[in-house]
């Protein structure tokens, strides 16, 4: 009996060491008393100083935002064998440290006890809000890159074209500059010749069926 006892510790102890490591804990509760009985390692993760507590006194740490669906789910798993896996946030009694904590826990009916583990997510909590704020952070930069891309872009085509339109409004005007250079040097004998001509180099430079210049 000493031996079986000795053992029992030797594995409380080793539980109590890997619950540690991970922050998490078990607890159980007597249906019929309310009463809940904390592990070691449960009791450091929650904060509390004494092992036993009651429901109600249990609410005084959790966040009141949190007492309905805690009670909704005992209930459930009370009467109607719904798995109990909740997430709520609760102020440690010891050091007021604000926590989130992930429970799991099954229904024993013959014994009238229910039997859980609790789990302190907290520090997934704030890496997962870290790594959404840095994803968003990192799409702000890519949109505002994306935008300074196009703008970037868009005035390198508006330069384009305005260099392609002063360089065709500079050959027109070349090219108008030449007609009236070949409109004034044309020897003609009459007016209505040089009109003629003038009217045929106006066509010719404008491409229309009524030549200007």
């Amino acid at each position: 009996r000493n031996a079986l006892a000795r053992e029992l510790q030797r594995q409380n102890r080793r539980m109590h060491r890997a619950e540690s490591l991970v922050r998490v804990g078990h607890w159980e509760m007597n249906v019929p008393t309310g009463i809940i009985t904390l592990s070691q390692s449960a009791m450091e993760v929650l904060g509390w100083s004494n092992q036993e507590h009651t429901i109600a006194e249990s609410e005084t740490a959790i966040l009141p935002q949190y007492h309905g669906l805690r009670k909704e789910a005992l209930g459930n798993l009370i009467n109607r064998g719904t798995p109990y896996d909740i997430e709520f946030a609760l102020r440690r009694p010891l050091d007021g440290e604000l926590i989130y904590v992930h429970s799991i826990a099954q229904y024993d009916a013959q014994q009238e006890s229910v039997f859980g583990t609790i789990l302190d997510i907290t520090q997934w909590r704030e890496a997962a809000s870290e790594l959404r704020a840095s994803k968003q952070r990192t799409i702000g930069l890519l949109i505002a890159f994306a935008i300074l891309q196009a703008f970037i872009i868009s005035q390198l085509i508006l330069s384009i074209r305005r260099q392609e339109k002063t360089e065709a409004e500079l050959q027109h005007s070349l090219d108008r500059n030449a007609s009236l250079l070949r409109i004034f040097q044309h020897q003609a004998d009459t007016v209505d010749e040089l009109v003629d001509h003038a009217l045929t180099e106006s066509i010719r430079l404008t491409e229309s069926d009524i030549g200007y210049i």
